[in-house]
């Protein structure tokens, strides 16, 4: 239990996956615990590992929560900006003439942030 707690940390931090990474720390930080009250109790071995389990998926819990956060600011600020209104409508014109698309609606995008009515 002690060595799955500890993989499972570092699995938590290495594929930092918003939701999926969160769940495997969150495992490691179970699977860790459950190993040192075995541990306490006399009945199992691997304290070092169980407690590396517990930190690693601490550890990979708050990265995961941080990386989420990160990514929601981003899509948010995406969509308040009007690029993703951009990046669907460029995406629909054919690929010769995409490049000027996008050109055209990133000028009108930065002018509209310089110039807000």
């Amino acid at each position: 239990m002690a060595i799955a707690a500890l993989v499972f940390g570092i699995i938590s931090i290495i594929f930092a996956f918003p939701i999926l990474g969160f769940v495997i720390a969150i495992v490691a930080i179970i699977l860790g615990a459950k190993a040192l009250g075995r541990v306490k109790r006399g009945v199992g071995g691997g304290r070092g590992m169980a407690l590396g389990g517990v930190i690693t998926g601490i550890i990979g819990a708050i990265l995961n929560v941080l990386i989420t956060v990160f990514f929601g600011a981003v899509i948010w600020a995406v969509a308040q900006s009007g690029s993703w209104d951009a990046i669907m409508e460029c995406s629909q014109v054919p690929e010769a003439q995409r490049q000027a698309c996008i050109d055209q609606r990133s000028q009108e995008i930065v002018q509209q942030q310089e110039n807000p009515t």
